[in-house]
């Protein structure tokens, strides 16, 4: 691993870690425009590639998707009148990332990565679901 990659993996450990604590810290790695790659053709945004990305990194990326997933449909039910079929749509998405995301993150092997995984969706999202995939 490259110097350069290194201070970028520790810049974004920090700020990850610093944003889980809810401490002062810049909002740059949130800042770019990201969709869930399951939600609706309506979301229109770039998808996550696995391929490209480390495993914290494509976790990250999908709790900020996510989120934005959430953000959609607290909108969709302000506005009037209210496209049900689609609110349902995201709520079913919602609710599956919620579990599947979580799931990801428990099966994350390095234990500091883990646990500041686990604040991230805390912060982002909410309230992790249980192993059975029930919501506390």
């Amino acid at each position: 691993m490259s110097l350069v990659s290194l201070l970028g993996l520790t810049t974004s450990m920090n700020f990850l870690y610093c944003m889980a604590c809810s401490l002062d810290a810049t909002a740059t790695l949130v800042s770019f425009p990201l969709k869930v790659a399951r939600c609706p053709p309506s979301m229109s945004g770039v998808q996550s590639t696995p391929n490209t990305l480390t495993e914290r990194q494509f976790l990250e990326r999908e709790m900020m998707n996510l989120g934005d997933c959430i953000l959609r449909r607290e909108r969709l039910a302000e506005s009037l009148p209210v496209n049900l079929e689609e609110f349902e749509e995201l709520g079913r998405h919602i609710a599956e990332a919620k579990v599947e995301i979580a799931k990801q993150i428990r099966r994350v092997e390095d234990p500091w990565v883990s646990d500041g995984l686990q604040r991230f969706y805390l912060v982002m999202i909410g309230n992790m679901p249980n192993r059975d995939g029930t919501m506390p």
